[in-house]
C-alpha cells in the first residue's frame, strides 16, 4: 500500500494569464445544486463536516457495493477536493466502511487545513429566483417570506449556455 503523501495530488495554481472557463451550466441550476450539496452536509450524510462550522461548506458521499470504494466530494470557500478510500485489488474494506466514515474524516481533517483563515463564500440566490422557509411539518411557506414571493418569477425562459461543448 502506498502512503497517504505518495496518493495525494494537488494542482497547481492557474496562470495568471488564465481564461475563465464559460459558464457551463445555467446559473439557477448552479445555485440549486450548491444548496443541495451544502444540506448533504447540514442534514444527510456528510453531517460529520459541521464540525467545521462553515455555512459555504457541501459535498456528496458515496460507496460501491461490497465496500469496495468510499468517496466524498466537497467544496468549501473557494476549494473542490475528492478523497476516495478503497483498494487496488478490489477487496472490501469492511462492513459499514462508507463515504461520510471511511473517507470524510480524510477530508475534514485536509479542509479544516485548507480553509484556514480563508473568508466564507456565499450562495446568495441568482436574479429570477428568491428563496423562502417551509414549515417543516406542514410544508408551509412562513408568513414572513409571502411579501417576498409575490416578487417570484416562475418559469423564466431558460438562460442559453455560451457554448455547447461534450464534456466526454
Amino acid at each position: 500500500a502506498l502512503p497517504i503523501s505518495a496518493a495525494a495530488y494537488e494542482a497547481a495554481p492557474a496562470a495568471s494569464d488564465a481564461r475563465i472557463a464559460p459558464r457551463a451550466i445555467d446559473p439557477r441550476t448552479a445555485y440549486q445544486l450548491v444548496s443541495m450539496m451544502r444540506d448533504v452536509v447540514q442534514r444527510g450524510t456528510g453531517t460529520a463536516a459541521k464540525v467545521l462550522d462553515r455555512e459555504d461548506v457541501g459535498g456528496k458521499t458515496g460507496s460501491t457495493n461490497d465496500h469496495r470504494d468510499a468517496w466524498f466530494s466537497g467544496f468549501g470557500g473557494n476549494y473542490v477536493t475528492t478523497v476516495w478510500v478503497g483498494r487496488d485489488d478490489f477487496q472490501s474494506l469492511g462492513y459499514r466502511e462508507y463515504g461520510g466514515k471511511a473517507a470524510l474524516p480524510i477530508w475534514i481533517d485536509y479542509m479544516r487545513v485548507a480553509l484556514k483563515d480563508k473568508p466564507v463564500a456565499s450562495n446568495d440566490p441568482p436574479e429570477g429566483m428568491t428563496q423562502a422557509t417551509l414549515n417543516g411539518a406542514t410544508e408551509w411557506v412562513k408568513n414572513e417570506d409571502l411579501d417576498r414571493l409575490q416578487d417570484y418569477d416562475y418559469g423564466l425562459q431558460e438562460q442559453q449556455d455560451e457554448k455547447a461543448f461534450d464534456i466526454f
